[in-house]
């Protein structure tokens, strides 16, 4: 099989763009282990992987597990458990992550999209409480579930 000079520039072209991409993602994962660790220690407050609830998640999403985005709305959810008496906004959950030095990736716009979306999913897992629908530029809101204790039976306790 003999290849044309044409056929050649555009393998060529080809290979350099997925070279690049891949540069691009050794980049961002350079990017994301050099910034602050989230296990610092703030407000008394510890965000370790272990410390954060863990989450019933879909096949798709244990996949994803290591993504930036599963470890976001892990974390968002903690945010929101960490003061359940507390409405919640994206910005609000957004600073409260910064005050913690989890490392938000994109700008300000896009990391408050990103932590909007990942409460929307909590609250349709029903992990998290949407207490009230934003309009306009008004965000929406969310709870933490309260905890119940029931009588449960021989002294011992169950929560729903």
């Amino acid at each position: 099989m003999t290849t044309s000079r044409e056929q050649f520039e555009v393998m060529r072209r080809n290979m350099e763009e997925e070279h690049k991409k891949d540069l691009e993602a050794l980049a961002r994962l350079q990017r994301f282990l050099d910034s602050p660790a989230p296990s610092s220690k703030t407000n008394g407050v510890h965000i370790l992987p272990a410390d954060l609830p863990t989450t019933k998640l879909s096949t798709n999403e244990e996949a994803a597990f290591e993504d930036h985005g599963a470890y976001l709305i892990r974390a968002a959810l903690a945010v929101v458990r960490s003061r359940p008496d507390t409405s919640f906004s994206p910005r609000a959950v957004q600073q409260a992550l910064l005050e913690r030095n989890f490392p938000l990736v994109g700008d300000e716009r896009r990391q408050l999209v990103s932590i909007g979306q990942s409460l929307k999913k909590l609250a349709g897992r029903n992990e998290i409480r949407l207490v009230r629908h934003g309009k306009g530029r008004e965000p929406n809101l969310y709870r933490a579930l309260r905890t119940v204790m029931i009588a449960a039976p021989a002294g011992s306790e169950m929560t729903m």
